[in-house]
């Protein structure tokens, strides 16, 4: 809980994830908590390649949000 103030994200994968660590962070009052996925103007999760069996389709999504962030990322520099 008390990392909140430290960063400027907490990247999630699922809304899982989302909803876990607002639980955690008691809210979310500053927008920090999000998807990686809608760095990419998309809502989806990510699937959880140890249930998918999907590794190739996990990455591809990972790297293509995790691209998207950077680009966010350099647009607020």
């Amino acid at each position: 809980k008390s990392d909140y103030d430290k960063a400027d994200y907490f990247v999630c994968m699922d809304d899982g994830n989302v909803y876990s660590s607002k639980r955690i962070f008691g809210g979310d009052p500053n927008g920090k908590v999000v998807k990686l996925m809608s760095f990419c103007e998309c809502s989806d999760d990510v699937a959880d390649p140890w249930y998918t069996r999907r590794f190739d389709v996990a990455y591809d999504m990972i790297n293509k949000g995790c691209k998207a962030l950077l680009e966010s990322i350099k647009t607020r520099l």
